[in-house]
This record gives structure tokens, sequence and C-alpha cells, in this order.
């Protein structure tokens, strides 16, 4: 006798059932499509977990945990949502089944997805070698930080050494790492946009490979390589034998991999240099009103290529050599066209003006949409940048505040490091 679909996988009632299906389809797809099947495959399991179960609050909890599994940065609306639910459903009659109903979706897909990502990551063929993973404590989320440690062991099996530094110790942890692996050795990163820049200056002066599974607030430095947010994802990729030459931008300062910002943004940066942890996402708001109320404009002498820019009337809000086309993190944007291993960088500078201008000025510039010639904002492709002011300014690299200087050059180094990540033909905006 033929069984329907319904009488297999019962869970859903109706239309709801059937919506929550054609979401979870419609992800696995999209996943698939941004060569992430990990995490197409944990959607898939939880939704197949959760299908088991008679009524949508199962599917429905399944396929929540799987997405706040897979994006880290969804958790807190999770937990909200089924909070509220919880409190809702108390509010009806049969209180207790629906509510036993949540909870057993959410366990089921818990332990059906972590399972799955165990088999995968143990059977998953790694490039040989001694690789060394180093935990930045001081950098984003403590909890994502343990979940890129299990990733990364079970991957690596035996062949691997942890190291769990601060911010203070991370150089010196590098440092030790590079020489431990030898050349051509593999050095593995958690941490945030500043943990990725400092080892990607560090590892470009030897012949070794660096991994990144990011954990911090932005992570725009592996949104422009297209590393996944999803740790057990990022760990295969950082073990894996994709690798890729990415530019570095040479300061007299250091080195930075993302950004080298001088203006508003490195004020911001200097603010927040002690905000850590769970604070960041409810500090970071009040701090960015604060540092545009009162941040001065900086007067700059700029030379692109040797050349004096005619712009230099104008003090600067910020001005910007990004080498990483992603900026603003998960609300951010891309730059058309930009890539982190062109051989050339962004000059993107901003003029002092009415923040709902400049902004939708910029706006319209980063994503090629204006409507008419720029007079505050502006962006270009630069080799080398010099800036010169009568007074100190403060210049941030990859996020870490540097002290004040009157002149600053900016190179870009070709190739100057090897990172592990998806060739570039494969990587979409994330």
């Amino acid at each position: 006798m033929r069984r329907t679909f319904d009488e297999v996988f019962p869970g859903g009632d109706g239309i709801s059932g059937f919506a929550l299906r054609g979401l979870a389809l419609g992800l696995i797809v999209r996943l698939l499509r941004r060569n992430q099947p990990l995490a197409a495959q944990s959607v898939g399991v939880a939704t197949i977990v959760g299908a088991l179960f008679p009524g949508a609050e199962a599917l429905g909890a399944s396929l929540g945990y799987a997405l706040s599994r897979i994006a880290p940065a969804r958790r807190l609306l999770f937990g909200f949502a089924l909070s509220l639910y919880v409190v809702v459903a108390s509010l009806r009659d049969r209180a207790s089944s629906h509510v036993m109903q949540l909870l057993l979706g959410v366990a089921s897909a818990a332990i059906a997805v972590q399972v799955g990502e165990a088999a995968v990551m143990r059977g998953l063929c790694v490039a040989e070698g001694l690789a060394v993973l180093v935990v930045n404590a001081d950098s984003g989320s403590s909890r994502l930080s343990r979940r890129a440690a299990r990733a990364i062991s079970r991957c690596a099996g035996k062949g691997l050494e942890l190291i769990y530094v601060g911010s203070k110790e991370l150089s010196g942890a590098l440092h030790a790492a590079q020489y431990c692996t030898g050349e051509g050795g593999r050095v593995v990163v958690a941490g945030g946009d500043g943990t990725a820049g400092t080892a990607i200056s560090i590892m470009s002066q030897g012949d070794g490979i660096l991994g990144i599974v990011p954990n911090g607030t932005g992570n725009d430095l592996a949104r422009s390589i297209g590393i996944s947010l999803y740790p057990e994802e990022a760990a295969m990729v950082a073990l894996g034998r994709s690798v890729r030459g990415i530019d570095v931008l040479a300061t007299d300062l250091g080195m930075a991999a993302h950004a080298v910002n001088v203006g508003l943004v490195a004020d911001f940066a200097r603010r927040v240099r002690d905000v850590r942890g769970w604070r960041r996402p409810l500090v970071y708001p009040l701090v960015a009103l604060g540092t545009w109320h009162h941040h001065r404009s900086v007067a700059l002498k700029i030379r692109v290529d040797g050349e004096v820019m005619a712009r230099e009337a104008q003090p600067y809000l910020n001005v910007a050599v990004l080498n990483a086309p992603r900026i603003g993190g998960r609300i951010g944007v891309t730059l058309p066209g930009a890539s982190p291993d062109d051989g050339v960088a962004q000059l993107v500078t901003v003029a002092r003006s009415a923040w709902r201008v400049v902004l939708g000025e910029i706006a319209g510039v980063l994503r090629q949409r204006a409507r008419s010639a720029p007079r505050y904002a502006f962006v270009e492709e630069v080799g080398r940048v010099e800036m010169h002011s009568t007074s100190p300014f403060v210049v941030s690299l990859d996020g870490e505040p540097c002290k004040p200087v009157t002149h600053l050059r900016v190179q870009v180094v070709h190739h100057a490091c090897r990172v592990a990540a998806l060739p570039r033909r494969l990587v979409s905006s994330r």
C-alpha cells in the first residue's frame, strides 16, 4: 500500500508544516550553492528529525536549532523565539503537550546534527603535517572558541597542538606556532578580524599556511575570503588542501590584512579596545553614536601612487585603505569587483557633512548606485598611499588601535600569505 509523505513524515499541521519544509529545502539549496555542504547537511538532518514528530512545533524548533547552529549570530534570536513560544503556549490549553513537542524537536535535532558533524569530520581527509590551533581567549565568543577547538581536534586527530592565549600573548604564540610547524606547516587561529590580521602579518614572514576559524563580531576578513562563520565548516576548510595567496597591507606601524583606518573608525576602535565578550553587541552602537558626535575631522595631505590627491582641501571624516572587500560585518556591504588577492587596495575617503548625506552617499558609492557625482565619499584603486598631517591622527590596523602619528605609508604586498580557503571562483558574498 502506498503511503503519502504526510504519513511517513507527519511533522507539521497543514500549511505551516508545508511552509517549513519549503523553507528548509530553499535554505539547503542556497547553502549548497555557497559551497557549504556541512551546513546544508545540518539543516537537512534537523528537518528530517523534526518531521518525525507530529505538529509543527517540533519541526520549527528543529529548524531553529539548525539555523542557530550554522549561523551563531542568530542563536540569541532563536533563544528569544523559543522562550516567547513557551510563554504563549503556557496561556493556551494543552500547553504541556506543545512545549514537550518543541523541546523534543530541539533535543533530537541537537543530537542528530552534532552526530552528523562528528561523522563527517572524523572521516575527512585533511592535509598532512603538524597543525597548531591558536585561540585568542579575549576575542569574540568563548563558546565558539570551544566549538572551534573541538572541530579542529576531530579533523586533525593526534597531529594537533592547542594554545589558548590572551590578546597580549597572541603575537608570541603565533611566532612559536610558526616555528613549531616549520616551513609548509599549518597554523590555525580562532578569533576576529584583529586576530586574523595579526596571524596573516606574522605568517607572511614565512612559508607556512594559515587557517582561520572566525568567531569575532564583524568577521569581515573571513567573509571576504569566503570562510564560513559555521565553526565546524570553517575547521574543515582550515585543514583542507585548498590554499589561496592573500595580499597584505604593509604600513609604518605594522601589517594589516583587512583594513587600515584613519579618523572616525580608528577613534571608535580606540574607544572599544577594552570591551570584550557578550557586551560588544550592546555597547558598540552606543559608543559608535558617541564617537560620531565627538570625533573631529582630520586634515590630511594624501598621495596616491606618488601623486597628490586633488581633494585634499576638505577635512576628512575617515580615510580607509581596504584590502578585503567586505565592510560592516553582518549588516555591511561588499565592494563590487574588489578582492583580497588582486594586488590592489581600495582607498575610501569620506569628508565631513550631515550624517544622513554622508551615509547615503557612502552606500551609493560602495554599491555603485550613485545617482549623481559624489561630493563627500570616493572609492579608487591604489597600490601605495601616503598620508601627512600637521597634527597627530589615530590609526587602526584590522580594528586594533595604534599610537597617533603625523605620517603614514601603506603599501600593498601581493600574495604575501598563504591561507587555507576555497578557490576564488567558488567564493560568494556572505
